[in-house]
């Protein structure tokens, strides 16, 4: 069951931030991760998901909700001179819950460490350069350029235009959350720091960095589209060619966010991701079936957090057998 909320999620493919006071007025600032070798950071994952589509074999939308939770440990492995680090995300054992309608499912450490572990290479403006472990899906992926797989992206989700950006700078760029070769998205990012970008206090979250002070709000918004104009087969899987098509999808993926990032530390603090996607699959052959549905419109919301929690390192045994 755990692949249930994990095909809602691959069903989908950030609300702007007020500032509490008027914006300063500074030179500009190079935004960038900064990121050591063997420093792990920990980051809470949970995702509220309403959703009305069809699962499975069902013929008609169905009503649902599900809730996600997990915890993912970010670890630099190693950093080269221009600053890019190889990076291993791994799902931390024992933190990834489901639920569906309110009833939990077992998720067991391996299933979630099969889908969810990854390691990139990423340049410190957030660019990832290489994926060596995406492994196959045990489910039909069956949008392109969504895939529960880079959830990662979350904790990373600003790709910084690498130049010195000032309030209210926008930018548009690529990120690994969403797009393939046949769905490309557009993703901007805003630069919005307020009139006291840091305040000179211990850091609320208890986090060891190399800064003694705290981001007062969010400051970097970010918004992003896709659309979607899919040629499907009966088994719902993309056509090979036109003589295979069945249905044709047409939609869009919508999202918006805003982050809380600790410019000194560099590195993301917390954030909040609204995603919103509105699909339309349209009967264009010979139904298969007397109750095919001629249209089948489904409608996923999902509002996802992120946290960044302390981090313990495991105490090694030193005891012998």
């Amino acid at each position: 069951m755990f692949t249930l909320p994990l095909l809602v999620l691959s069903h989908l493919a950030f609300r702007n931030p007020l500032p509490v006071g008027p914006l300063s007025v500074d030179s500009g600032k190079l935004l960038a991760y900064k990121l050591q070798p063997g420093e792990t950071l920990k980051y809470r994952l949970q995702a509220e998901i309403v959703a009305s589509m069809p699962l499975l074999d069902s013929k008609e939308p169905v009503d649902l909700t599900a809730t996600v939770k997990m915890v993912y440990l970010a670890t630099t492995k190693t950093r080269l001179k221009d600053g890019s680090s190889d990076i291993d995300f791994t799902i931390e054992p024992g933190s990834a819950e489901i639920e569906v309608a309110k009833i939990p499912f077992p998720v067991t450490d391996e299933q979630a460490k099969d889908i969810l572990n990854q390691s990139i290479t990423m340049s410190r403006f957030g660019e990832v350069k290489g994926n060596t472990t995406l492994k196959p899906l045990p489910f039909v992926d069956s949008i392109p350029g969504v895939d529960p797989r880079r959830l990662f992206a979350l904790m990373f989700p600003v790709v910084f235009p690498g130049k010195q950006v000032t309030s209210g700078t926008s930018w548009t760029f690529k990120s690994e959350l969403l797009g393939s070769a046949v769905a490309v998205p557009k993703f901007t990012a805003t630069f919005m720091p307020t009139v006291s970008e840091m305040v000179k206090k211990p850091n609320k979250h208890n986090i060891p960095s190399a800064s003694s002070t705290a981001p007062v709000s969010n400051n970097l918004a970010t918004t992003f589209e896709m659309a979607i104009n899919q040629k499907l087969n009966s088994d719902k899987k993309t056509a090979a060619n036109d003589s295979e098509v069945y249905k044709n999808r047409t939609g869009s993926i919508k999202g918006a966010g805003e982050f809380n990032m600790d410019i000194s530390a560099g590195h993301i603090v917390s954030g909040k991701v609204k995603i919103s996607a509105l699909l339309k699959d349209t009967l264009v052959a010979k139904p298969l079936t007397d109750d095919e549905p001629k249209e089948l419109v489904s409608k996923v919301e999902a509002n996802i957090k992120i946290t960044l929690e302390p981090y313990k390192k495991p105490v090694k045994s030193t005891a012998t057998p």
